[in-house]
């Protein structure tokens, strides 16, 4: 209740109302807040969602290409959907499935096929793949040579010529020595 004097008179003004009534605007303005709050953090909550799917689907699909390359599938690419970190690891991905497809395994079938005309240059220091296949070939070329020379020694009728086993390592040296074993039988004591 409210009271207070008219002025001039010995008058008293009293003014009464319900607490339901005098609450109401701010009862109304609480309840429209929490609506607003809820309706925020809903929108919140699917914006999250979107951006989080937008994120999380392409970096799944680069950990199924990883394990795709892997194991040893070589084929497989992912779209680029986006100019961002995700994006650039995607083109990356591409681009390490491309060295290996074309890059390694191409001058990998061209040695099992015998072809060593590939020269391999290592630029990067910290290269670990191309010096050992840039050594696979000149090991193989070594062999190749060793074996020529051993071959037109022994049709030039220079039967004591032998291959230098020492010049290579594991089986590489077993076929020089295996060779070199195979003339002192053929040629005798």
């Amino acid at each position: 209740a409210y009271v207070a004097p008219v002025p001039g008179t010995s008058w008293n003004l009293l003014v009464t109302e319900s607490e339901a009534v005098m609450l109401a605007p701010i009862n109304q303005l609480r309840n429209t807040i929490i609506i607003l709050g809820l309706v925020i953090m809903v929108a919140g909550a699917a914006v999250a969602f979107v951006i989080s799917k937008r994120i999380v689907k392409p970096v799944l699909a680069a950990n199924g290409l990883i394990k795709e390359i892997y194991d040893g599938h070589l084929s497989q690419r992912l779209e680029i959907t986006s100019q961002d970190e995700v994006g650039e690891m995607t083109d990356s991905l591409n681009q390490l499935a491309d060295t290996l497809q074309y890059g390694i395994m191409g001058l990998l079938k061209k040695i099992a096929d015998g072809d060593l005309s590939a020269d391999i240059m290592v630029t990067d220091p910290l290269d670990e793949v191309k010096p050992v296949l840039k050594q696979t070939v000149e090991t193989i070329r070594a062999l190749i040579a060793e074996a020529t020379m051993l071959s037109r020694a022994a049709l030039a009728g220079d039967w004591k010529t032998r291959g230098n086993a020492e010049a290579f390592k594991g089986g590489f040296k077993e076929i020089v020595e295996g060779v070199n074993n195979t003339l002192d039988a053929v040629v005798g004591p």
